[in-house]
């Protein structure tokens, strides 16, 4: 692949299903995280390899999984790991998955009602989920109960799930 701009997105949009096929792998955050970033240098290295005309998420997948294996060597750790043929329903699955969302337009809508949030809001979804920080942890941050947490963070999804619906039926109207 050429064009680096096109990479870049295509990696992005990849993130979180890579982070989730190495969070089942090693089962455990900071090695997950560990084997996504090295699988992206990896990516980045071979990213004029990559066939356009193959899935981005099967390939990337394929590449992270190699690395979780090394990962998993080098830590000499003991970890649940898939049969070739389970590890490939697996990935099949996250491509229906991600193929499913994409066509019902949920992630656009998701991220569309995303940049909508502001302030205290967006910054409790930010801290849950791109941070992954816990009820606990947030109301340190806002100095609240890990019960008003959980509470002001139901309501935001439930703002962001309103959203969604609202835009998804908008998008059925205007077709």
């Amino acid at each position: 692949m050429k064009d680096q701009e096109k990479f870049v997105a295509l990696l992005s949009g990849q993130t979180r299903t890579l982070y989730a096929f190495a969070y089942s792998l090693a089962r455990n955050h900071q090695d997950a995280e560990e084997i996504v970033q090295n699988t992206s240098v990896i990516l980045w290295q071979k990213h004029e390899q990559y066939d356009e005309s193959a899935s981005f998420g099967a390939w990337a997948r394929s590449i992270l999984y190699r690395v979780a294996m090394n990962h998993v060597r080098e830590r000499k750790r003991q970890a649940v790991l898939c049969e070739p043929d389970i590890l490939e329903k697996l990935s099949n699955g996250y491509e229906q998955v991600e193929d499913t969302y994409r066509e019902n337009g949920l992630l656009d809508s998701l991220q569309f009602c995303l940049r909508r949030l502001v302030g205290k809001s967006r910054r409790m979804i930010d801290l849950r989920y791109k941070d992954r920080k816990s009820s606990e942890e947030i109301g340190r941050v806002f100095h609240l109960s890990v019960r008003a947490v959980d509470v002001a963070l139901y309501r935001v999804r439930q703002r962001l799930e309103l959203c969604i619906k609202s835009m998804i039926s908008g998008q059925e109207c205007e077709s």
